[in-house]
């Protein structure tokens, strides 16, 4: 019979003259005439208690639990605002960028409209219209335009407030102001990434409507100048025709002038 004791294995030899002495001590059940199955109970001296303690992540997972237990709802109710306040911005940003004629300040649409054609020729002819795959330079100038466009006062009362829920929603976690801070600076590099990605897609949809205008202004050029080649080609020949006619006109004259001289010395000789 094997015995484990903590990990190790010991080996004992049992009989069942000794299975009977033992049963005062323990338990032992037959199965059917079976061999014997016992529970032995065994102590390992070089055994120590040990304080419980949790692992880190065992103690996040816990504090996870208290926290839906406690601030569920209220936090259920911060996500949600802080949600619509995030979409209302974007949804707002992607109206100025489309229309921007509807910005009622002049000096805002202008100098939206002057960073979207700044932008839209530094962006690359080729690849995917993504903030995370753009060039550092386009990347920096992006991210510049999104912050300019948050801290209109259009946007200063929505971003204060977004960035207000972050760190209520930080605080339930941690009460040091510099874990507070840095997910507020979190929340606000994330509603920028955002905004910044509906400014490159604007710049690119200008840039794809300055290089169809571009081309159709081409085309009509080119028409242009291939009417002009026909007119001036139709010019010279009906230049050359009517020099042709007035020779050959000419050359009637001259000879008919020859036969009315030859018919008044035919009649003089007469």
């Amino acid at each position: 019979m094997k015995l484990s004791r903590q990990g190790e294995t010991v080996a004992a030899k049992v009989t069942l003259k000794g299975l009977s002495r033992m049963r005062g001590n323990s338990q032992v059940r037959f199965f059917g005439g079976k061999r014997p199955v016992m529970a032995l109970p065994t102590r390992h001296t070089s055994s120590q208690r040990q304080k419980g303690r949790l692992s880190a992540a065992e103690m996040r997972h816990a504090r996870g639990l208290f926290l839906r237990e406690i601030y569920g709802e209220e936090r259920r109710r911060l996500m949600v605002e802080k949600t619509a306040i995030r979409n209302l911005t974007r949804q707002t940003v992607v109206d100025d960028t489309q229309t921007p004629a509807r910005i009622p300040n002049k000096n805002e649409r202008i100098t939206l409209q002057n960073n979207l054609v700044k932008l839209a020729f530094v962006l690359p002819r080729k690849g995917k219209t993504a903030l995370a795959f753009m060039p550092a330079p386009v990347k920096a100038e992006t991210r510049r335009i999104a912050e300019w466009i948050l801290r209109r006062p259009v946007f200063a009362d929505q971003t204060a407030r977004y960035l207000e829920i972050a760190g209520e929603l930080a605080a339930h976690h941690s009460r040091q102001p510099s874990h507070i801070e840095s997910a507020k600076q979190n929340a606000f590099d994330d509603l920028r990434d955002r905004v910044a990605q509906v400014v490159l897609k604007a710049a690119a949809q200008h840039r794809r409507a300055e290089l169809a205008r571009t081309a159709s202004m081409t085309a009509v050029a080119s028409v242009f100048l291939q009417t002009e080649d026909l007119l001036s080609h139709e010019r010279r020949r009906l230049e050359y025709e009517g020099a042709w006619l007035n020779i050959s006109a000419r050359r009637h004259r001259e000879e008919d002038s020859d036969t009315e001289v030859d018919n008044q010395k035919e009649v003089e000789k007469a």
